[in-house]
């Protein structure tokens, strides 16, 4: 991306943020972006940083231009596969009884994944709002502009739906194949990087007796055998 913002009154060159600059201590994750991952969370492909944690006992989303809950087994099938569990080890993502400390932090367009500090991301993606989505100056004529175009747009909406009437039985099937289907690809394609996030098992666990993090150290080995046991299963069933 370059370095120009456009404002109505001009230009503007402001330097681009980016997470290795603008976050301290932000760990890449050294596991490709399932493909299908940000669509089943309905961000489009033009959105590039999105922030997941868990809040609200559910999975939360947050890009430069909002947040909203989402899929909790869709987030679950990601964070909980060995291939990025290992990498977690030591950060929370949040859960019914604590608020996120650390943040996954999704970068689409490099197909990168980091995790880092919860706080730091969420400045991270305002400075990325106000680079990629510059505010104009707000006179009068603008801004009466703006709800015009959004009290005209809801009434169209509003009126579209009137007509329409919806099989809520079909439309949860579907949502449940598609929760199905899309699950079954983001484990797929890490179940493709299992051999790669073995090969660095000695060295992080040589790293966490050295460091005495004996909590992580367990966890890892937890999350060891839970792989072993999950590979002989799937071996007795084929």
């Amino acid at each position: 991306m370059n370095e120009i913002t456009s404002y109505e009154d001009g230009w503007q060159h402001i330097p681009c943020p980016t997470p290795e600059s603008s976050i301290s201590h932000l760990k890449l994750i050294p596991v490709p972006l399932p493909p299908a991952l940000a669509a089943a969370f309905n961000i489009e492909a033009e959105i590039r940083y999105i922030c997941l944690t868990y809040q609200y006992t559910n999975c939360y989303v947050e890009t430069a231009l909002g947040g909203h809950t989402d899929s909790y087994w869709i987030y679950r099938a990601l964070v909980d596969h060995f291939t990025v569990a290992i990498h977690l080890l030591g950060h929370d993502l949040g859960s019914d009884d604590t608020y996120p400390t650390s943040g996954l932090l999704i970068d689409q367009d490099q197909s990168k994944m980091w995790v880092g500090n919860y706080k730091a991301i969420k400045k991270f993606l305002t400075d990325w709002q106000n680079y990629s989505y510059p505010e104009p100056p707000l006179t009068p004529e603008i801004r009466k502009k703006f709800w015009d175009a959004v009290i005209a747009g809801a009434t169209e909406v509003a009126a579209e739906l009137k007509t329409q009437q919806f099989d809520y039985q079909n439309w949860g099937n579907q949502q449940l194949n598609q929760y199905t289907q899309t699950i079954t690809a983001i484990t797929g394609f890490l179940n493709q990087h299992i051999p790669q996030s073995l090969a660095v098992i000695p060295a992080l666990q040589k790293s966490l007796k050295k460091q005495e993090k004996f909590r992580e150290l367990t966890q890892l080995n937890w999350l060891l055998n839970n792989l072993i046991n999950e590979l002989k299963s799937n071996e007795k069933t084929n």
